[in-house]
């Protein structure tokens, strides 16, 4: 755990604890739904393509919950996996249309920048 707490920059146990929930609840719903799917869930993990793309929610997911606490590392993280480039224009654009992101940590976000290149707004 305090590995975790030097990564994002001493977060509380309290919010860790909400992200462990959210991704419990996430990989129940997972499971409920692989119950009820089974011909979609194998589907899904013999195709690369699927699989890629399954992949690619759970980094989306992952880097939005990063981003609510701690929004840089979470911007850094949706970079790394490619689905947000690094240009102020898709920056501004995730902040402004970004579902499920809290509008306190915008505004961390857009607080901590001072390079106005960043602000692109």
């Amino acid at each position: 755990s305090s590995g975790i707490n030097a990564e994002y920059g001493g977060v509380g146990a309290a919010e860790l604890s909400v992200i462990d929930q959210e991704l419990a609840r996430i990989d129940q719903e997972l499971a409920q739904f692989e119950r009820r799917n089974p011909q979609a869930a194998a589907a899904a993990t013999t195709s690369e393509g699927r699989t890629n793309e399954n992949n690619k929610t759970l980094d989306d997911v992952q880097g939005r919950q990063k981003f609510n606490v701690d929004p840089k590392k979470g911007i850094e993280s949706l970079i790394a996996s490619g689905l947000l480039n690094d240009t102020p224009e898709d920056i501004a654009s995730f902040l402004y249309k970004g579902g499920r992101i809290t509008k306190t940590k915008i505004g961390e976000y857009l607080g901590e920048n001072k390079n106005p290149r960043e602000l692109c707004l």
